[in-house]
């Protein structure tokens, strides 16, 4: 038998889906964290369609934007929890400087205004005038979340399994951290590298602008860090602004 289960969305507005009633024992991963967030965690067919208008993106949109980091690093970074916190920090300081309103309208492939007035997590993270993250664009014409394999990192991304459960989990708590935290909290190592390759396709060593820093990385199993863009460094090199309440940066 059928029941609707309640999920608040984006702007408040509750949307519902169905679940059905369980038979079996939950595992005790699923308990500890609790039915209810681990349903939010799970995208579903039917969330896709009645939800996200056809696309998992569109569920995202919805989601609230600690979820939408903790799904976008899952991806990203699989292999590397302090990875994740890295790609978590770094679309929060794309969303503070403002990385998709660069150019004065140009997009964020508008030179040499790489950074514009401050926008949001979900239109960084998010595919919006183009998709930044590759696993974000992967969703795309997935359907059917629980067909994806189990080991894959798009399934851990948007339908966890109870293996990838807490390693979900522990990024979700990071980013409700990360968001609650003002702009200064990002790792100050991480500071003046506002991109990231897979190892794949680049290595460490490299200079990615005049004057830029040596491509980095920080953890086994995490991306390169690369310094392509000068506008962020010259914000961390800037006198910090006062952290009174009224004008503490967010």
């Amino acid at each position: 038998m059928l029941s609707l289960v309640a999920h608040v969305g984006r702007g408040g507005a509750v949307r519902q889906r169905p679940a059905q009633n369980l038979t079996r024992e939950e595992p005790p991963i699923v308990k500890f964290i609790g039915e209810e967030l681990v349903e939010q965690f799970r995208i579903t067919t039917w969330e896709i369609w009645h939800v996200g208008d056809g696309s998992i993106n569109g569920v995202m949109w919805t989601e609230s934007d600690a979820l939408v980091l903790t799904r976008v690093s899952m991806g990203e970074a699989p292999g590397s929890f302090d990875d994740r916190v890295y790609v978590m920090w770094s679309i929060r300081l794309r969303a503070h400087l403002g990385y998709k309103n660069a150019g004065a309208y140009g997009g964020w492939r508008a030179q040499p205004d790489r950074w514009g007035p401050p926008t949001s997590i979900k239109e960084e993270a998010l595919c919006n005038a183009g998709c930044q993250y590759e696993p974000v664009r992967s969703t795309f014409g997935i359907y059917f979340p629980l067909a994806i394999k189990e080991y894959s990192h798009i399934r851990a991304m948007v339908s966890p399994t109870d293996a990838q459960l807490p390693d979900f989990y522990l990024t979700y708590l990071a980013a409700e951290q990360i968001m609650a935290d003002d702009i200064y909290g990002m790792p100050k190592a991480l500071r003046g590298y506002e991109s990231f390759r897979s190892p794949q396709v680049t290595w460490i060593g490299q200079f990615n602008r005049s004057g830029g820093l040596r491509s980095e990385r920080f953890f086994a199993d995490g991306n390169i860090w690369r310094d392509e863009y000068s506008e962020d460094n010259e914000f961390w090199n800037s006198p910090r602004p006062s952290l009174d309440p009224e004008h503490r940066p967010r």
